[in-house]
């Protein structure tokens, strides 16, 4: 293991809680900051050179390529929980076959992922009722999105891996390197070649393809005799299980909160193009607003996955009590800026009114409530930490996608008003933080034990 590699890894099991927490997270949102740069620039992009309408298919389209994203996304949490507890056993020596088993594993999934992907675009469109003027070029940007599925999908389980390890900077190093190389294809292949929104494609092919190279190659130099060994997949069908059992659960929420964010789009779409675009603003910069929460919230992961190999759970409950307040702390200054100043920053991506006080009304609904998410992600951390993503899994479906889609269909049917597509994300934040802080409060003496010792 190359010296470099190993003094990039954080070792919460043991000294200073607080500098080893900061050094992590601090990657860890700069890296959410980067990979929503390119995806705002892509919005930036579309919106200013093609206009309304290429804008309001690329927001469609990041709707639908979500969903799948958000199926190894949730993957990658299983790799990190596994992978950090044969890093924390230090004794053990299974870091280097666990972390080349679940790579592998998850290379051959991305690629028929991808293909599927590709092949079901069509009826993907029309399931959210793409307006006819906008259906053909959605289309191709979401033909070559496809494409780069298997990159993405390579990017997050690798940098989950390292994250185990406590390699968060990795990752961010890469997501640099990238997004502006993102950047600068963007305006070269739009604004200078003229390629339309098939620029903004390629681009993300591109950038994708080369972060994917980029993370197995730091693979390499971080953990000893990693590398492509498929034979190994049939030989560990314990370890896939393991991986499957915790990574599956999560991987199913997010493609299925994805998946309910397609019908919200469905509603969204019967609105008119103003209302596509407004909202796909607002959903861009939801993504920065939700920084603190998705953040810290992987930290107390691999906190309490590191510390459960290692044997000390009393350390990951005392480090996840400063994670929570650091998390809210952050989280208050950070919408009360977006609040704020709102008008601006909505007014950087257009310059049309009728799109500027959509998006403005709906990030001055949802900004407040963003410390929410800080509670729900911290509670979902701890029991994904403990090996158990079914009860978010559950909780999550029952808060973000059947309460949501009752609310939204009650709610229509009463007032048929955007309006009410704003509040319902709030709204099921506060019920699924309140199932998640429940079901921990009930549950509160199998959490942060020993092993061997919970009931």
């Amino acid at each position: 293991m190359a010296s470099g590699s190993k003094k990039r890894q954080i070792d919460f099991t043991q000294g200073a809680i607080v500098p080893a927490v900061i050094a992590f997270v601090i990657p860890l949102i700069l890296s959410e900051a980067m990979q929503n740069l390119y995806h705002t620039v892509d919005s930036l992009v579309v919106g200013r050179l093609l206009g309304q309408g290429p804008l309001a298919a690329v927001t469609i389209c990041s709707q639908i390529s979500n969903m799948l994203i958000g199926f190894f996304t949730g993957m990658s949490i299983g790799s990190s929980v596994i992978v950090s507890r044969a890093f924390g056993d230090k004794l053990g020596g299974e870091l280097p076959r666990t972390s080349r088993v679940v790579y592998n594993f998850s290379a051959i999934l991305g690629v028929i992922l991808s293909g599927a992907g590709f092949l079901l675009a069509p009826a993907l469109l029309r399931m959210v009722n793409t307006p006819e003027e906008i259906y053909s070029g959605a289309l191709s940007y979401l033909k070559v999105y496809m494409i780069s599925l298997v990159f993405i999908i390579l990017y997050n389980i690798a940098s989950g891996i390292l994250r185990a390890i406590g390699d968060s900077r990795s990752p961010f190093y890469v997501l640099v390197f990238t997004s502006i190389l993102h950047i600068g294809m963007d305006f070269l292949f739009v604004g200078a070649l003229g390629m339309g929104i098939m620029g903004v494609a390629t681009a993300t092919f591109i950038a994708q393809g080369i972060s994917a190279v980029m993370t197995w190659m730091q693979l390499r130099k971080s953990i000893d005799d990693f590398g492509f060994r498929y034979a190994e997949i049939a030989q560990n069908r314990g370890l896939i299980g393991q991986f499957m059992s915790i990574g599956l659960p999560s991987g199913f929420q997010s493609s299925l909160i994805s998946f309910s964010n397609m019908f919200v789009q469905r509603y969204i779409n019967g609105f008119g193009t103003a209302v596509i675009s407004g909202a796909g603003i607002e959903l861009r910069v939801d993504k920065f607003m939700n920084y603190p929460g998705k953040s810290f919230g992987s930290a107390v992961t691999t906190i309490i996955s590191q510390n459960d190999g290692a044997g000390t759970p009393d350390r990951a409950k005392k480090a996840c009590n400063i994670c929570v307040r650091m998390a809210l702390g952050m989280s208050v200054v950070l919408c009360a800026i977006f609040v704020i100043f709102a008008e601006p920053i909505i007014g950087f991506f257009t310059e049309e009114p009728d799109v500027l006080a959509i998006g403005v009304r709906m990030l001055r609904i949802l900004g407040p409530f963003y410390t929410v998410l800080v509670i729900r992600e911290h509670y979902v951390g701890i029991l994904r930490g403990h090996g158990d993503t079914r009860t978010p899994m559950i909780l999550n479906v029952i808060g973000m996608i059947v309460f949501r889609q009752i609310f939204l269909a009650v709610g229509l049917h009463l007032y048929n008003d955007p309006v009410i597509i704003y509040w319902c994300y709030p709204t099921a934040w506060i019920v699924t933080a309140a199932l998640s802080w429940g079901y921990y409060a009930l549950k509160k003496d199998q959490f942060f034990v020993k092993r061997g010792e919970r009931a």
